[in-house]
C-alpha cells in the first residue's frame, strides 16, 4: 500500500502494525476460499457496512418482478429509488432483519447522481489519517434538518423507500402507502391556533418513523414480509391475528 514507509507517520506504522498482528491471532479457517467466489464477492460490493451492492442483473429482474407485480407503477429517475436504498431494503429482507433506514440515505437515483457530482473527490492522505479512514466509504446522504426540509420533502422519502421494500418483495406496495398516507396525515394536520400547539418538525417526523418502523420489525412474519396493515383498521388480518392470540389493538 505504501511503498515509502518514511511517508507514514509513526502512529500509522503502529495502527498497522497492530492490525497485522490482530489478525495472525484469527483462528485459521477450516476452508480455502474459493478465489472466483472470492473475486466475484470484491466486484459485487462495495466497502461499506450498510448492505452489499446488487448487479444489474439482480437489479433488472428485481424491476421486471416489480411492474409484474404493479403495472400502473412507473419508475423516472425521480422515483425510482437510488441503488445503494435498494441494497439496503434487499440486505434486510434477504437477512430477515428489518430495520429503520434513515432519512439521509433515502435518495433517487437522480438526486443520487446530483450528491455524488457535487461532492468533493476524496483523494487519499496519508499524513494524519488513521487506517480505518482510509478503508471507510461513506455513502452519499442528504442533510435532514428542520430548516432544509418541509412536507414535500418527507413525502418523497417515504414514497422512496415504499417503492424500495416494494422492489425487494419486502412488503406489498399498498400496504406502506397506506402507511405514509396515516403518516403523513398526522403531521400535516392543521391545528387551531387557541390551542396553543405547534406543528409537528421534521426531525420530530423523523424520529416517530424511526420509533414506528422498530414496531414494524417487531411484527415482521418469519417469512420476511413486512405488514403495516395495523394503520388500516381494526378488522385488518394483522389486528386480527393479534385479538385471536389474546393481544389488544387500538379500536
Amino acid at each position: 500500500m505504501f511503498p515509502d514507509q518514511s511517508e507514514l507517520a509513526l502512529v500509522q506504522k503502529a495502527s498497522i502494525k497492530a492490525a497485522w498482528k490482530k489478525l495472525q491471532q484469527l483462528p485459521a479457517p477450516s476452508q480455502a476460499p474459493d478465489p472466483a467466489s472470492q473475486a466475484a464477492s470484491s466486484v459485487s460490493s462495495w466497502n461499506e457496512v450498510q448492505a452489499p451492492k446488487l448487479s444489474a442483473q439482480t437489479l433488472a429482474e428485481l424491476k421486471r418482478a416489480f411492474f409484474r407485480d404493479y403495472p400502473s407503477e412507473v419508475l423516472s429517475p425521480d422515483t425510482c429509488p437510488s441503488g445503494r436504498l435498494i441494497a439496503m431494503a434487499h440486505g434486510q429482507v434477504q437477512k430477515k432483519d428489518i430495520a429503520w433506514i434513515p432519512w439521509k440515505y433515502r435518495l433517487s437515483h437522480q438526486r443520487l447522481e446530483e450528491v455524488q457530482m457535487a461532492r468533493p473527490t476524496k483523494m487519499a492522505k496519508t499524513e494524519h489519517t488513521s487506517l480505518h479512514q482510509l478503508l471507510w466509504d461513506d455513502p452519499p446522504s442528504i442533510e435532514v434538518s428542520n430548516a432544509n426540509m418541509g412536507y414535500i420533502g418527507i413525502r418523497n422519502m417515504l414514497e422512496l423507500n415504499a417503492t424500495a421494500y416494494a422492489l425487494v418483495q419486502g412488503c406489498h406496495l399498498g400496504r406502506i402507502k397506506a402507511y405514509n398516507l396515516k403518516f403523513l396525515g398526522l403531521i400535516s394536520t392543521r391545528l387551531d391556533s387557541e390551542l396553543g400547539l405547534r406543528h409537528v418538525t421534521v426531525l420530530e417526523a423523523q424520529a416517530a418513523d424511526r420509533m414506528l418502523w422498530g414496531i414494524i420489525a417487531d411484527l415482521t412474519t418469519d417469512k420476511g414480509r413486512i405488514f403495516t396493515d395495523i394503520f388500516c383498521g381494526f378488522d385488518s388480518p394483522l389486528a386480527s391475528a393479534i385479538l385471536a392470540n389474546g393481544g389488544q389493538v387500538f379500536r
